[in-house]
């Protein structure tokens, strides 16, 4: 995640100016975006919650040995995010959506799991916890190797794209 994608997460925060907000990021790995958004509440709606949802699951590894990481990724993910208040939800999308009422949540970021078939199911179980007028957004639309562009302009066409890698979608 680049300095200008971190950028449009803490930005997006000011959209809760002066309200307690319910966040959610749907896969949050080390934090980095994690951390953006924490940033962004602190300046912007301090109280609001981020809920980081994640398996953090070690086995990812075994594809991708060069990533690994000296202790659990779980743990970089918590050191990292020690300063800033928020709720670890270690659990699949699938499950956590169940913890959030329909238009509960202010803003959802999707970074989980990047094939067709979870980004579409991470979209359309979601969707509906999205308050009307509020964001709903995920990273790596532009890599060709995913899933993400063609479960996103499945569900809504082309979409908002703000920040290199980065969509997003008004409701």
């Amino acid at each position: 995640m680049d300095i200008k994608e971190r950028k449009y997460l803490k930005s997006q925060m000011k959209h809760f100016r002066g309200t307690k907000a319910t966040i959610v990021e749907i896969g949050s790995w080390k934090g980095i975006s994690s951390m953006a958004i924490s940033e962004g509440i602190k300046k912007y709606c301090f109280g609001s919650i981020l809920y980081c949802v994640d398996i953090w699951d070690e086995s990812w590894y075994d594809k991708n040995p060069d990533l690994k990481m000296k202790k659990p990724v779980i743990d970089v993910f918590e050191e990292n995010m020690k300063p800033y208040p928020h709720k670890t939800m270690k659990m699949t999308s699938l499950e956590a959506v169940k913890s959030f009422g329909d238009e509960s949540v202010g803003f959802i970021f999707i970074d989980a799991d990047h094939s067709y078939e979870a980004v579409k199911a991470d979209i359309q179980a979601w969707l509906p916890k999205l308050k009307k007028g509020c964001i709903m957004c995920g990273h790596d639309y532009s890599v060709k190797k995913y899933g993400v562009q063609k479960a996103v302009n499945e569900i809504f066409g082309q979409p908002n794209l703000p920040a290199r890698t980065i969509w997003e979608i008004v409701k």
